[in-house]
């Protein structure tokens, strides 16, 4: 069955990963002297009626991650997990930069009635909006068990809908990355 509205949107600062390609925690790089995570989360506050961080972060209302080594389906499927079912949740990657109008592209939906288990874009795996219910957790389960990992896999084996985005968003995973980001922001 699926929802009839989606009336309220919980947000997910995904920031539980190992930040392997960064060589260091992607969520406590500063800009500006204030953390990634912390731009992030006062960006998408006003947007969420709760805000959650995926992983072990003190002064946020933090959900740690149960499954290791699974990339960010690991932090979707711990937070699943852990929240109340039948909502809806925005998740955002840490290393994604806040794009209100993408925020709206999601949002736009509160109020209507839909029949997806999933919003999506057509160019970013994440950020993606998902209905939480047990057939969106037990094919979350399912997918991690047979080794796969990919975020788009999972979504297409959900009834989902899909977002147009004439460009792909930025992603901020290496040191190189970080140092254009940074120039971008200081120009």
């Amino acid at each position: 069955m699926f929802p009839e509205a989606v009336t309220r949107i919980d947000g997910v600062i995904l920031a539980g990963g190992k930040s392997s390609r960064m060589g260091q925690d992607k969520a406590s790089l500063l800009l500006d002297g204030r953390s990634l995570l912390q731009q992030l989360h006062e960006q998408l506050q006003s947007h969420c009626e709760r805000l959650y961080v995926s992983g072990d972060y003190a002064g946020f209302d933090s959900i740690p991650d149960r499954m290791t080594e699974q990339g960010p389906l690991g932090g979707i499927a711990s937070v699943l997990e852990q929240l109340e079912d039948d909502r809806w949740l925005l998740f955002w990657p840490v290393d994604v930069p806040f794009e209100g109008a993408v925020v709206k592209m999601f949002t736009r939906y509160l109020g209507q009635q839909i029949s997806w288990d999933l919003l999506r874009l057509n160019r970013s795996p994440l950020p993606l909006m998902v209905h939480n219910c047990e057939r969106v957790r037990e094919a979350l389960r399912l997918y991690l068990e047979s080794g796969q990992r990919r975020v788009r896999g999972w979504a297409e084996q959900l009834s989902c809908h899909t977002l147009v985005l004439p460009q792909e968003l930025e992603n901020i995973n290496t040191p190189d990355d970080w140092q254009r980001y940074r120039m971008k922001q200081r120009s």
